[in-house]
């Protein structure tokens, strides 16, 4: 709706139409009218109460086909015309200046109403109520709710002449009308009153969709007709914002950066829409990424779980392979079919709870070295060897009762005997070279399976003139002690040779690897 004393919103018309009724009172009760006031400018009227972006009628108003422009102009702004009609006294019907105008018929016309027969200063035209001092004419229409005005015409008529003031959009009140100037140069004062107007309904109100989506590059929101909808033919889609709870209108109802903003649509032409219902657009914020628990490193023993530190309350951690495949459980085992350092990396992202923006994703790395193969021993059992006399056990021993160790006869001539450990497991040979130069060679071969104790003394010989008895202690002999397996030494005709020795047995054990 519109009007000429304050076109803000449809909801300030009727306000400001009680202010133009009032005006219109008060100018009557003084004898010489306020005309400077009655016939402020269009101008003026729009710098004093701010005319509303949808438009107020102005700029519709139009000349007619054929006629001659008057005076005066009225407050709104309108220049009247003199038309030409079949009467020859200046009065005009709804029909001519609707010929006059190039319009359709007008919806409702009424016939002229004589100045005469007006109620106090006051006449009515169905939704039309007209006031007038005599000279000026003031009117105001009264719009059922839903319609808009799309014509109305205004016949003034006053001595041979009448002016047609003519309007084009919603316009529902104007002041300062009068009929043409007389010879005096002043408007003739007032003969009859003829309106017609033509209303048409408004256009139901756009419905409006808003969005709403995560941040991101070169991201733009946009209002827009709700799908379906289109804009009638005839009318433009006109978007707006709040300023300080005024619509302003706005070429592009985007977004694009973060936060809200709420945007409202009308259909305008002469005849607007109501605002639509607000189409909200947001762009949310993304969380911060997730911050690293840190890489880890372990061995091939080890499980490797990828973890993130300090997450705020409302953000879940969501983890990916790098290949972006969700992951339930970002950890790492070592595969053995595989081998050798074993690496994975898994990425976090940040969700917010509420919007369910995801944020960039940290990476977190998992290395499980390899382990080295385990080293194994078989296990070595001691045992106390004595060489024979010959190839069997328990010959010429040094005491026939208890004790088993024995000792070898020996002639000057080489001679090989067998070595016993634990008196029956054969470790091996004891070899005598021939003597010479009184000098003898003992050379100690050991089987597959034995070893020498290890130790500074595992060889112990002892050398006797005469055959020995009692039982010997390996600990005092002084032919020799040490670890030699081929020993030279003085000849003598019988010699105890032990040897503190190990048997390998089938059991192994983990040992330390050498390096």
């Amino acid at each position: 709706m519109k009007n000429f004393y304050n076109a803000i919103s449809p909801n300030k018309v009727w306000i400001i139409a009680l202010v133009v009724i009032m005006a219109a009172c008060t100018q009557f009760e003084a004898i010489e009218p306020d005309k400077a006031t009655l016939e402020q400018s269009a101008e003026e009227m729009a710098a004093a109460f701010g005319l509303s972006p949808i438009g107020n009628g102005l700029e519709n108003a139009r000349a007619p086909l054929t006629g001659t422009a008057s005076t005066p102009k009225s407050n709104g702004g309108i220049t009247p015309y003199i038309i030409p009609g079949a009467n020859q006294g200046g009065n005009r019907t709804c029909a001519e200046v609707a010929t006059a105008y190039g319009i359709p018929s007008f919806g409702t016309s009424f016939e002229q109403i004589n100045a005469e027969d007006f109620s106090g200063n006051q006449a009515t035209f169905g939704a039309i109520t007209a006031t007038t001092d005599g000279t000026l004419v003031s009117w105001t229409i009264d719009v059922p709710d839903g319609y808009c005005v799309k014509y109305l015409a205004a016949v003034v008529k006053g001595s041979n002449d009448a002016n047609v003031y003519f309007y084009e959009g919603d316009v529902r009140s104007d002041s300062g009308l009068a009929s043409p100037p007389n010879s005096s140069g002043e408007p003739a004062g007032l003969s009859n009153l003829r309106f017609c107007y033509t209303l048409e309904e408004k256009p139901k109100a756009p419905e409006v969709v808003g969005d709403e989506a995560c941040d991101e590059d070169g991201l733009v929101l946009r209002a827009k007709l709700k799908d379906g909808s289109t804009t009638p033919d005839g009318y433009t889609l006109q978007w707006y914002k709040k300023v300080n709870g005024e619509f302003v209108e706005v070429d592009d109802p985007k977004l694009d950066e973060v936060g809200t903003i709420d945007y409202y649509a009308a259909f305008v032409n002469g005849c607007s829409s109501d605002f639509s219902e607000k189409a909200t657009l947001t762009i949310w914020a993304l969380p911060a990424a997730p911050i690293s628990g840190g890489d880890q490193e372990g061995d091939c023993n080890d499980v490797l779980t990828a973890t993130v530190k300090d997450v705020p309350n409302g953000i879940t951690i969501v983890w990916y392979d790098k290949d972006g495949n969700k992951v339930d459980d970002p950890s790492l085992s070592y595969d053995e079919s595989i081998g050798g350092d074993q690496t994975v990396t898994y990425y976090a992202e940040a969700v917010d709870d509420k919007t369910k923006c995801a944020s960039e994703r940290t990476a977190v790395k998992l290395t499980l070295k390899e382990c080295d193969e385990p080293c194994f021993d078989f296990v070595w059992k001691g045992e106390t060897a004595w060489a024979a006399n010959g190839n069997t056990s328990g010959t010429l021993r040094y005491n026939n009762r208890g004790n088993w160790a024995t000792y070898t006869a020996y002639s000057g001539s080489a001679k090989s005997v067998t070595l016993f450990a634990g008196q029956t497991m054969n470790a091996g040979t004891v070899a005598f070279s021939a003597a010479s130069g009184g000098k003898v060679t003992i050379t100690i071969s050991l089987n597959d399976g034995w070893r020498l104790k290890k130790g500074n003394e595992a060889v112990k010989i002892q050398g006797y003139s005469s055959a020995p008895s009692g039982n010997p202690s390996p600990g005092l002999f002084t032919t020799y002690k040490g670890n030699s397996v081929s020993i030279t030494i003085p000849q003598s005709a019988f010699y105890g040779v032990h040897l503190d020795v190990e048997w390998q047995t089938k059991e192994q054990i983990e040992v330390e690897c050498p390096v």
